[in-house]
């Protein structure tokens, strides 16, 4: 199901350190905002983040937008990033409404 509050929010992924990891693998949280779909969305994420290099997995956590992705080899984080946004649906759309709805509001 569609979550189209989220149409208004510029699409974006945050990143944070994890702690835990098997064998000599590290985490790291990424925080996806505005998506718009849930499950379809969450696994076009999945798959792109685990496509990168150096990637072991990645894993969809609970709660909105949430993933750890788990690495040997540090990855780009900017890659990542921008993997991450490739998926997210209506980008362009997305990132012009809420350039309007900011100069609107101020």
């Amino acid at each position: 199901m569609p979550v189209w509050k989220n149409l208004w929010v510029e699409p974006d992924a945050s990143f944070a350190p994890a702690k835990g990891g098997e064998d000599n693998d590290q985490q790291v949280e990424v925080q996806v905002s505005g998506l718009l779909c849930h499950r379809l969305c969450v696994v076009r994420v999945q798959r792109a983040l685990a496509r990168q290099p150096g990637v072991v997995s990645a894993t969809a956590l609970p709660g909105e937008g949430r993933f750890l992705v788990r690495y040997r080899d540090q990855p780009e984080l900017e890659g990542l990033r921008r993997a991450v946004l490739r998926q997210v649906v209506l980008r362009r759309l997305r990132r012009l409404l809420s350039s309007v709805g900011r100069l609107a509001s101020g």
